[in-house]
């Protein structure tokens, strides 16, 4: 296994250091917005808080303490730059999408589509007792290599998650989900899994690689549909919170009749509320009535909602790599 796994690391070398060293600069790169988030890191008497009602309109202010000229300057040097490092922050995350996409079609293509292509097949595959062994070997320890190395900047991420938000442990937060942890790995294991078939099948690389981009870019919005609507049928109806609770999925804001328990849609509220002497719906009539509400994924329910995808994400890579050994067995060499 060793003497295999020297051979595979050697023949693909070129693939794994390029995404070794992508993953590497992202995940330093994190590492050093982090640093720079914990130095910029706001104060409390700089921050603020808000309520905000329907439409968004603030119905409480709890402002911050009231500071001299010189002090209230310092805090809004502290938020432009606070927010100018959050921006980087973000930035990185959105990177984060894409690395693992363009990390798994780099290596799966290559996996069987680069053998195919350049003829080695044909004497890999005469020597070999069995191509499901000589495939299974290949694509898995390859597909290992590659988790192994998407988990450096999945962590990172988790690790700048925290320092934009101290107050809220990365585990029980939905956001940036996507973007950091197993989810993130997952993602590019099932793209390496589709550039692998996309290989096996065509034999030729550059076509297996405009395939399995427009055949990932049509499944992923089917799983993210897929999972948006799963993850609404575990969301629940709650008062709406002073500031909302950051770690949570929110899907609506709408009234609640206190009398009945319905949900009222906004419009419907405001339209068939009276009119206040100042002009526009009555809020306090409103509020006499109806609680206005959100509905959400508890940020507690995180893991379970991750551990799901993630097992989906898993299941359907197995499926594709199974696929994978099928064409694999029964193809011709060329």
């Amino acid at each position: 296994m060793r003497t295999t796994l020297r051979i595979l690391i050697k023949t693909y070398r070129f693939e794994l250091i390029a995404i070794a060293l992508a993953c590497l600069a992202l995940a330093g790169a994190e590492v050093v917005v982090r640093g720079q988030l914990d130095d910029v890191a706001l104060p409390k008497e700089c921050q603020s808080s808000q309520t905000f009602g329907p439409f968004g309109q603030v119905q409480v202010a709890t402002p911050a303490p009231v500071l001299d000229p010189a002090a209230e300057a310092a805090c809004e040097l502290k938020q432009t730059a606070y927010y100018e490092v959050d921006q980087r922050a973000t930035e990185l995350l959105g990177f984060g999408t894409v690395l693992p996409i363009l990390a798994g079609i780099l290596l799966g293509v290559a996996v069987v589509g680069r053998e195919l292509e350049s003829g080695t097949a044909s004497l890999a595959w005469t020597l070999s007792r069995s191509r499901r062994r000589w495939y299974l070997t290949r694509a898995v320890l390859l597909g290992l290599i590659l988790g192994a190395i998407l988990f450096v900047p999945g962590l990172a991420a988790n690790v700048l998650e925290h320092a934009r938000q101290p107050l809220i442990d990365p585990g029980s937060s939905f956001n940036d989900g996507g973007e950091r942890g197993p989810v993130f790995v997952m993602r590019g294991l099932l793209t390496y899994a589709l550039g692998v078939v996309a290989g096996a099948v065509l034999g030729r690389q550059l076509p297996a690689v405009i395939v399995t981009i427009a055949v990932t870019l049509a499944l992923f919005i089917g799983i993210e549909t897929s999972v948006v609507r799963w993850e609404r049928s575990l969301a629940e109806w709650r008062p709406a919170d002073t500031n909302g609770n950051a770690a949570d999925l929110m899907f609506d804001l709408e009234f609640r009749d206190r009398a009945t328990g319905q949900i009222a849609d906004q419009n419907d509220v405001m339209n068939g509320a009276p009119q206040s002497s100042q002009g526009g719906p009555d809020f306090d009539w409103i509020n006499a009535h109806y609680e206005y509400v959100s509905l959400v994924v508890p940020g507690s329910r995180y893991g379970f909602v991750v551990a799901g995808e993630t097992a989906a994400l898993g299941a359907a890579t197995i499926l594709l790599l199974g696929f994978g050994m099928l064409v694999v067995n029964r193809r011709r060499p060329e």
